[in-house]
């Protein structure tokens, strides 16, 4: 009878022992499934989102460089676009504010009328290049709509100064170009001599064989002081010309700083 009970006790400690190890065993089953879902739950909630910020960072500045790309062509184009209408208007008012668009007056008729110095060589003077070249400017619609505020500004600002400069340069040819008949009058010997190979200086040559000595000296005066005349009225308009043209190379770095 003791024996049995021995082995009794023996297979239910046995037992017992069996079923600890089953539930360890089961538990730490339970623990790796565990640590997979929270491997798992780590994963998705750390690592993806570092990884798709990454990846978002990178899209990103890869826009932005485009982004900067864009604005650099856009501003070249602009620029381009800005030069080509700030030209097209320069080289428009160079020659109608300057006189140079004037067209040749016809030779006098026989008995007719002399006509003044200044209808004959000094009509650009009778211009105000400052109203001429501020004129035109308002009426150059796609400059005025292309331009930026800013840069339209500054270009009016700059045709203002330009023309207020150009103005005063007219009442100083003007002056010089009034006075210099009597100049030549008074002393003869400030006039040039008649340009070698030009139509006046040939003309002369041919004629002076039929001309009176007193007839050829009256008429060969009166061609040097129109020729000086003439200089004045082209060096008036070539300044006007010089001036107008510095307009296409303006500073436009200057344009937002100055108001």
């Amino acid at each position: 009878m003791r024996a049995l009970h021995r082995n009794l006790t023996t297979k239910r400690a046995e037992e017992k022992k069996s079923n600890i190890d089953i539930y360890l065993s089961r538990l730490s089953h339970l623990a790796q499934i565990g640590l997979l879902i929270v491997a798992v739950i780590g994963y998705f909630y750390t690592v993806v989102p570092l990884y798709q910020k990454s990846l978002l960072d990178e899209q990103i500045a890869q826009k932005e460089l485009e982004l900067k790309a864009s604005k650099v062509a856009l501003e070249e184009n602009y620029r381009e676009l800005r030069r080509g209408l700030v030209n097209s208007y320069v080289f428009y008012v160079g020659a109608e504010c300057s006189g140079v668009l004037e067209r040749p007056r016809k030779p006098l008729a026989i008995g007719a009328k002399p006509i003044s110095n200044i209808e004959r060589y000094g009509k650009a003077f009778e211009l105000d290049v400052k109203n001429c070249l501020n004129s035109e400017l308002m009426k150059r619609d796609k400059l005025k709509k292309t331009l930026r505020i800013e840069d339209f500004n500054y270009l009016f600002r700059k045709v203002k100064d330009v023309g207020n400069e150009l103005n005063k340069q007219r009442s100083i040819s003007l002056e010089e170009f009034n006075a210099f008949t009597g100049r030549v009058n008074e002393n003869p010997n400030i006039l040039e001599p008649l340009e070698r190979d030009s139509f006046t200086s040939r003309y002369f040559q041919i004629m002076k064989p039929y001309m009176s000595p007193e007839s050829y000296q009256k008429s060969l005066f009166q061609a040097r002081v129109d020729q000086g005349l003439s200089k004045i009225a082209n060096d008036y308009k070539a300044a006007v010309r010089d001036k107008i043209d510095n307009l296409s190379e303006i500073d436009w770095r200057q344009a937002s700083s100055s108001h």
